[in-house]
């Protein structure tokens, strides 16, 4: 997650990130000990539910717990950061700048459209299945017409066989960009295991963006959905300016101004240049 931090824009806006010792210490996936999290003197500490047990046991004053179904709906998990930061003004701006952008891509689906078939794909060693159980990430794409075949898993990331995931046969796969063994389209598209898949022969294989915070909670999400939007229906591509939207964001919410360039990383312009449609979010001002 440091690497992470270092190599995605968060560490464009929030520097110190990747200057102190603390946070660097504090971006890490492994729970502190509560000793080192004393050392820190915290006013606040806000911890997964299951690692708070010891925090709990010495009766600390400013432990905040977060439940899986918090974090699986960003509206509660951002009410509970805008109460404890004593910014819930902020976050309710947040809150229904997200809901008004949502809508606004939401009208430009045509409802006589058939639905499309996705998978995230996390990796190509157990072709693990995500966001089964991301409730904002699949209402959201229901709204676009689109469903996530993983849904009906009971796991929130299933791992299944090639000639599972074969079966279903997605028409869309999308793969995570913030994982440790990433894979990108071309990978996909060099197995030829998958070969057979629709998504693989129509070269609809694509990286998801990366920007501050995994494209997700209210900043981001707009964006994912309207990416997502745009590749399942390219027709509708003249209706939405999405590099100008996520140019927009970034200067109305962090007051910082993204380059041609960094949004192109942002997109994974590279690498997701060989797939359907993408050419699409190109820069043609150049």
């Amino acid at each position: 997650m440091k690497e992470e931090a270092n190599t995605t824009l968060l560490s464009k806006l929030y520097p110190r990130i990747i200057t102190k010792n603390e946070a660097l210490t504090s971006v890490g996936a492994v729970p502190l000990g509560v000793e080192q999290i004393l050392f820190l003197h915290p006013s606040r500490i806000l911890s997964w539910e299951h690692f708070s047990s010891k925090l709990k046991a010495i009766n600390y004053q400013g432990l905040v717990t977060i439940t899986t179904k918090e974090y699986e709906n960003k509206s509660e998990l951002f009410d509970i950061l805008g109460k404890i930061t004593d910014k819930e003004s902020r976050v309710q701006w947040l809150l229904q700048r997200e809901q008004k952008q949502i809508h606004m891509i939401e009208q430009h689906i045509p409802h006589d459209t058939s639905y499309t078939s996705i998978i995230v794909l996390g990796n190509l060693r157990n072709f693990s299945m995500w966001n089964a159980k991301a409730i904002d990430f699949n209402d959201n794409l229901k709204r676009i017409h689109g469903v996530n075949l993983a849904e009906t898993m009971k796991a929130s990331n299933a791992s299944i066989n090639v000639e599972t995931l074969i079966h279903y046969n997605p028409d869309v796969l999308f793969l995570p960009s913030y994982t440790d063994d990433l894979i990108t389209p071309h990978d996909i598209y060099s197995d030829p295991k998958l070969i057979s898949i629709n998504a693989v022969k129509n070269h609809r294989v694509y990286l998801i963006p990366s920007g501050a915070s995994r494209m997700e909670g209210p900043i981001e999400t707009p964006i994912l959905l309207e990416w997502m939007a745009v590749l399942l229906h390219p027709e509708l591509s003249s209706s939405f300016h999405l590099r100008e939207t996520v140019r927009t964001t970034y200067n109305d919410v962090y007051g910082y101004n993204l380059s041609q360039k960094e949004i192109d990383k942002l997109l994974h312009l590279k690498e997701n240049m060989q797939s359907a449609h993408y050419d699409i979010f190109q820069n043609h001002t150049r």
